[in-house]
């Protein structure tokens, strides 16, 4: 009986940044995936504690501009969030018709236990590259974003 050699991408798709970035996506998910075990959480909730630790108190609108993720998808994130006690929703004083949204004390120290177990498994996925690559990685991407969000 015969193994098969390791597959890897072919001389044509490694060439291809939106292969690439879609495939070292789907690897990393799911490293962060199994460090989500257990959590009950979704990435997308991840995505939108991070967004509220960096800056509390946004309006849905700011998080779903913030984060990326579809308005519709926010709020479904949200209400779980908020029946899980990880946020609540406030009425400004200046303006009772909207709300922000506030991560509690409970969600914040929570966030930074699960953001260790993130974090740990990132480094560990990306452990191939030193510390400026890690850096220029990240600045790339940032900038791509930045200049993809833009192209709208």
């Amino acid at each position: 009986m015969t193994t098969s050699p390791k597959v890897r991408p072919t001389a044509i798709t490694d060439r291809s940044v939106g292969f690439l970035l879609a495939r070292a996506h789907r690897s990393l998910r799911g490293r962060l995936d199994v460090a989500l075990a257990g959590s009950a959480l979704h990435l997308g909730h991840v995505v939108l504690l991070a967004c509220l630790h960096a800056q509390n108190d946004l309006t849905q609108t700011d998080l779903a501009r913030m984060s990326g993720i579809e308005k519709s998808s926010v709020v479904i994130f949200l209400d779980a969030l908020e029946e899980a006690a990880w946020i609540e929703r406030r009425v400004p004083p200046a303006d009772r018709r909207a709300r922000t949204v506030h991560l509690t004390t409970a969600g914040r120290t929570r966030f930074a236990k699960l953001g260790r177990k993130l974090q740990a498994a990132e480094k560990q996925a990306l452990a191939v590259f030193n510390a400026a690559e890690r850096t220029q990685l990240n600045a790339l991407l940032v900038r791509l974003i930045g200049h993809l969000d833009g192209a709208d």
